[in-house]
């Protein structure tokens, strides 16, 4: 994919401009069909169907989604293979469930074959998530359960996946509502485990956004300047997994 190329396609997509999406996902597919660039054509097929989908052209997005399959199923790790069910199931999840929930599957079982536990992570969340939603929370609780033990917290996926298994926890079905006390009880793990035991107490996040730190103690002033830099290490690591999701 040329540079240029590149930016005009990324400019378009982030503008949403379906249009100016369509004309630029063309001219690169041109371009790597010309140039044997397997990987990058796999990749902009997969770009396509989501242009489509910016266009409104409801009949083009499914076959586009099944040609990037059936490319990926030829020439790709079995990862990439399991990102494309992924996506794929997200865009059918409403109109068509058990379409979805098949193609979950299919992802989740490509995964587990690929041995990256990143994409693992990714497709347990999401079927965790996707049949929790469906009311099944018996099926839930354990891929969520095993997402989290495979996820680091830099995982884009990772603050959804603690969300929605707080939610089991606490009796409810969905944790869709409560990200807020997610954030603030990850962010007071993590930066608990990098401080003197005995230190802090909690960490909330205010409506505003802003933190409402708790320390048992006064702390010394290294122990300060550490929980500053602590503080904003966490902080920087959340908001770089939620710029991936």
């Amino acid at each position: 994919m040329t540079n240029a190329g590149a930016l005009w396609l990324s400019a378009a997509r982030t503008r949403k401009d379906a249009g100016s999406w369509l004309r630029a996902n063309a001219a690169m597919m041109d371009h790597a069909r010309r140039h044997h660039l397997g990987d990058i054509q796999l990749q902009l097929m997969l770009d396509l169907a989501m242009a489509l989908e910016c266009a409104g052209r409801n009949h083009d997005i499914a076959p586009a989604y099944e040609a990037a399959l059936a490319q990926a199923y030829k020439s790709a790790g079995k990862a990439r293979v399991a990102s494309i069910h992924r996506n794929f199931a997200a865009y059918l999840r409403d109109d068509k469930p058990e379409e979805a929930h098949r193609h979950l599957k299919l992802a989740l079982d490509q995964a587990r074959q690929s041995g990256d536990d990143y994409e693992l992570g990714s497709c347990l969340t999401a079927l965790g998530i996707f049949v929790q939603h469906a009311g099944d929370v018996a099926a839930a609780k354990p891929l969520l359960q095993e997402a989290l033990q495979r996820m680091r917290t830099d995982h884009e996926f990772y603050l959804y996946a603690r969300n929605h298994m707080q939610a089991i926890n606490d009796g409810g079905k969905c944790g869709c509502g409560n990200m807020q006390a997610t954030i603030a009880q990850t962010l007071t793990d993590m930066v608990q485990s990098k401080l003197p035991a005995g230190l802090l107490e909690s960490i909330h996040l205010k409506d505003d956004g802003d933190l409402d730190i708790k320390l048992k103690r006064e702390p010394t002033p290294d122990e300060m300047d550490l929980l500053n830099t602590v503080v904003r290490s966490a902080m920087a690591e959340l908001r770089n997994a939620s710029s991936k999701s």
